[in-house]
């Protein structure tokens, strides 16, 4: 597996390169695809096969995690890029939040609208850019928000009404 992991995450380092090859098309496609990213979903598997291991390190230490992804990012400004996501930056906050929500679990939540926001985000992120808010600091407050708002909506209407049909079906 850490093979497969290291093929991909060479893959996210060169996808600037890869798309600038391409034809413009092709290109765009490419970046949309799960090839350039597929990196992160090997590295959360890898922790989930190995997670007896893995995770009391994570709960132990994940406020050391969230500290140093917090110099990397603000004080020295410095990371890999791959694909569009920073390597460090990723790793480093998907350690910090399994660990910490290992290390606190009295924070339970009641409602889980973690899948309405997968759903929904990046909708909001296409709006706002049509809409020309671009490189703005405060359209990431807005797409939290409106995503988070509209995840919640969901879950509680679409979500309950789905989950009471199917205990009537099965």
């Amino acid at each position: 597996m850490g093979g497969v992991i290291v093929a991909f995450t060479i893959i996210g380092l060169f996808s600037h390169i890869i798309c600038a090859l391409l034809p413009s098309t092709i290109a765009k496609l490419y970046g949309v695809s799960l090839i350039p990213y597929f990196w992160m979903f090997l590295i959360a598997a890898f922790a989930a096969e190995y997670r007896n291991a893995i995770i009391p390190f994570l709960k132990k230490y994940w406020w050391a995690f969230i500290f140093i992804l917090l110099i990397l990012k603000y004080f020295l400004q410095w990371d890999i890029q791959l694909s569009m996501y920073p390597f460090f930056g990723t790793v480093l906050l998907f350690a910090g939040l399994v660990g910490f929500s290992y290390a606190v679990p009295q924070i339970n939540v009641k409602t889980d609208i973690s899948y309405g926001v997968y759903i929904y985000h990046m909708t909001i992120v296409n709006a706002l850019i049509v809409l020309g808010f671009k490189g703005q600091s405060w359209t990431l407050w807005v797409v939290i928000g409106v995503s988070c708002l509209l995840a919640w909506i969901s879950t509680i209407t679409l979500g309950r009404i789905s989950v009471h049909k199917k205990k009537k079906i099965a």
